[in-house]
């Protein structure tokens, strides 16, 4: 409460999101009635169980009007604590690893990039990429090819020196 008095604003906390989100990348499109409620918020967060550690709790900004990018596209791991309480931890967890059978870790992401770039030199979009290979939406495939220097304007992966 007074977070929300000493910046004026709403807070609002929504404890469900929609079914068989756990199972997707977290984002803003999580939300139960997401068009209404998303449209007209200027941050939204998730928070998530990891889904190896009971403990562990993924807070991901997943819409920030304000809030610049390097706090986007990885969550803030949380230690939920015996006093029921949350701690960081320091870890940052990229997105897509968080969705169901994303804690294959890099192996997991580099067949999907894999994937992905493949589907992409065939001429598919992004857009429909992502919802061949479970994202929530084409940002995540950005995010991807970012990731792993793949040049999407000529469709090949750029070689960086090390």
């Amino acid at each position: 409460m007074s977070l929300a008095r000493k910046h004026q604003c709403l807070i609002l906390i929504l404890h469900h999101t929609g079914k068989k989100t756990e199972e997707l990348e977290p984002s803003k499109h999580n939300l139960v009635g997401s068009q209404g409620l998303e449209s007209k918020l200027r941050a939204v967060m998730e928070l998530r169980k990891d889904q190896q550690n009971a403990d562990i709790r993924h807070l991901c900004v997943v819409k920030g009007n304000y809030i610049p990018q390097q706090y986007k596209g990885s969550s803030y791991e949380l230690l939920f604590t015996e006093n029921m309480t949350y701690e960081t931890t320091g870890e940052r967890v990229p997105f897509e690893l968080l969705k169901k059978g994303g804690s294959d870790g890099e192996v997991k992401s580099n067949d999907t990039f894999t994937k992905a770039k493949a589907l992409y030199q065939e001429g598919k979009t992004m857009e429909w990429i992502a919802k061949e290979l479970g994202f929530a939406d084409k940002s995540s495939i950005s995010k991807l090819f970012r990731k792993y220097n793949y040049d999407t304007r000529s469709r090949n992966q750029v070689n960086v020196e090390s």
